[in-house]
C-alpha cells in the first residue's frame, strides 16, 4: 500500500534525474558536460539503486518492457567509453520507464484502499534524501 507507493515515486524520481543527467551527458557541445569519471560513477550509482530498489518493483508489477530497459543499464557497464548510441537508449528507456513509474503511483493512489489518503511528498522527498545519502 503506502510503502509500494512511496517506493514507486521515489524510484521514478531516480529515474527521472538519470534521464536528464544522461541527456546532457551525452551532448559533446555543452558545457556543463560531465567528465569522464563521474559520468561513469554516476551512471554505476544509478544502477545500485535500480538494483537495490527497482528490480523487485518491475517484475512485480509486470513492466512491459523489462527486458529493453535491463539490456540498456547493462550495456552501460560493458564499456569503458561513454558511447553516445547506448547512452540515448538508455535515456529512451529510463523515460519510458519513468512513464511508467508516474502511471503504476496514479494507479496505487486511486485504489479503494488508497483512496482519501493524500500522498506524502514532503516525508516522500525526506525518504529518498535519506536515501541517497
Amino acid at each position: 500500500g503506502e510503502r509500494l507507493r512511496r517506493d514507486v515515486w521515489m524510484l521514478a524520481q531516480i529515474v527521472r534525474g538519470f534521464a536528464a543527467k544522461a541527456a546532457v551527458m551525452r551532448t559533446p557541445d555543452k558545457s556543463d558536460r560531465w567528465a569522464g569519471v563521474d559520468s561513469f560513477r554516476f551512471i554505476k550509482e544509478f544502477l545500485a539503486y535500480f538494483r537495490a530498489m527497482g528490480y523487485s518493483l518491475l517484475r512485480a508489477n509486470d513492466y512491459p518492457r523489462f527486458d529493453q530497459f535491463i539490456a540498456a543499464m547493462t550495456s552501460l557497464e560493458e564499456t569503458d567509453l561513454l558511447d553516445p548510441g547506448r547512452l540515448a537508449n538508455a535515456v529512451t528507456e529510463c523515460e519510458a520507464f519513468y512513464s511508467f513509474l508516474i502511471s503504476l503511483f496514479d494507479s496505487i493512489s486511486h485504489r479503494e484502499e488508497r483512496a482519501g489518503t493524500p500522498f506524502d511528498r514532503r516525508a516522500a522527498a525526506e525518504a529518498l534524501k535519506m536515501y541517497l545519502g
